[in-house]
């Protein structure tokens, strides 16, 4: 397909997702792989990643420090979007030529990158955003650049109607032109028969409470393993970190701890993508989703108290009917109530009172429930998959 002249190319999609782990994202794993399938040429432009997993559908570029550093230094002090375009289009000025029609940036930085490359009104700019940046916790002056490059949005994404909300607030976007879908993948996870449990030597009769995912001070991990030797005889705790570095992010977390024997494990394994974890999550029968706000910290703050369905681990977990123990509040507290899909918990210290009068049998219909018919990626897939095809908004 010829790059030259000035008319967009109507096939091609430059996505920028700076975090670097596309494929390690439910939401955007899935959209990658059904707009690869509808015939667009996708380009992901991502800085590099030790951990970078690429499903190979579409193209990957990569980038180094240097410029990472530079555009977020040049947003985050001065505040211009312009200064960030002229960067990033010298930057990636081999790129300008083939002038796709379509521009999607991933959270506040991939937006703006995204913005930079907007030149028409024959190109379109979408917006997946992930995690919500409130000006009162980064600054103002470092919410200006992504203000500017929200005004030129034709479409975005995000989890519920209350961080809709919040972003509209904190962006400037026109909530017509939105679109909210859970943080999760497409359709029911398949089970394994091969199962990790079992290669580790966890006894059949015994239950598995999974906490995955990041290991860090926000998810509680250290509070839920100091409750582990007060849970019942017949549970046990398995740690699984998502790019296969658990022993070490515990050592950095948790320095000289000792582990109980007999009662704790680890997982070394390594997951392509979300939908490569039957033989992790296969006999599991709990799991964990425990968060905490660090106020003032820029995602981990207000981000964080308003999560809402934006959990990658709970859609995870309840695709492979699994129920789940979680301190969040509405909309997720109501979902697993009403749907009976696990229960909520105030804080690890109230596990071991959980899990003695807990049978997670009674919970995995309920699980695959909530999965069915509030997460599943499947239910919006179309109607995301047409803002590629359509000159209208979401809402037209």
């Amino acid at each position: 397909m010829s790059t030259s002249g000035t008319s967009p190319d109507a096939r091609a999609v430059l996505v920028f997702h700076p975090e670097g782990n596309p494929d390690n994202n439910p939401t955007l794993h899935a959209w990658l792989v059904g707009v690869t399938s509808m015939g667009f040429e996708v380009t992901v432009i991502a800085q590099v990643r030790e951990h970078q997993a690429h499903n190979g559908s579409y193209r990957l570029r990569t980038y180094g420090r240097w410029y990472s550093k530079l555009i977020r230094t040049l947003v985050d002090q001065t505040g211009s979007a312009w200064l960030a375009r002229l960067v990033t289009r010298i930057r990636f000025y081999t790129l300008l030529a083939r002038k796709a029609s379509h521009l999607v940036g991933i959270d506040r930085y991939g937006l703006i990158q995204a913005w930079s490359f907007l030149s028409g009104p024959s190109q379109r700019l979408g917006f997946l955003s992930f995690e919500i940046d409130f000006a009162e916790e980064i600054g103002r002056t470092a919410k200006q650049a992504e203000r500017r490059a929200s005004r030129d949005v034709s479409w975005w994404v995000s989890q519920d109607s209350l961080r809709a909300q919040m972003l509209c607030r904190e962006n400037g976007l026109d909530m017509a032109k939105g679109v909210t879908t859970a943080v999760a993948s497409s359709g029911r996870a398949a089970s394994s028969a091969a199962r990790l449990r079992d290669d580790l030597g966890i006894p059949k009769n015994v239950k598995v409470v999974m906490s995955m995912g990041s290991l860090a001070a926000w998810t509680m991990l250290p509070e839920i393993l100091n409750s582990v030797e007060l849970w019942p005889a017949d549970w046990v705790l398995l740690v699984h970190e998502r790019y296969a570095k658990t022993e070490e992010s515990l050592a950095s977390l948790t320095p000289n701890r000792v582990l109980a024997p007999g009662r704790i494990y680890l997982s070394a394994h390594r997951a392509a993508s979300p939908d490569d974890l039957a033989y992790v999550l296969s006999g599991v029968d709990l799991g964990l989703a425990f968060y905490a706000e660090q106020p003032g910290h820029p995602l981990l703050g207000k981000n964080l108290r308003y999560m809402g369905r934006s959990s990658g681990k709970i859609s995870t977990f309840v695709r492979h009917g699994i129920p789940v123990v979680s301190n969040l509040g509405a909309p997720v507290s109501q979902d697993l109530d009403e749907f009976a899909a696990g229960l909520t918990c105030a804080s690890p210290d109230l596990l071991p009172e959980v899990l003695t009068r807990m049978n997670p049998q009674d919970y995995r219909d309920g699980a695959y429930a909530y999965f069915d018919q509030v997460l599943d990626f499947a239910q919006t897939k179309e109607t995301l998959l047409r803002l590629l095809e359509s000159d209208d908004s979401p809402a037209g």
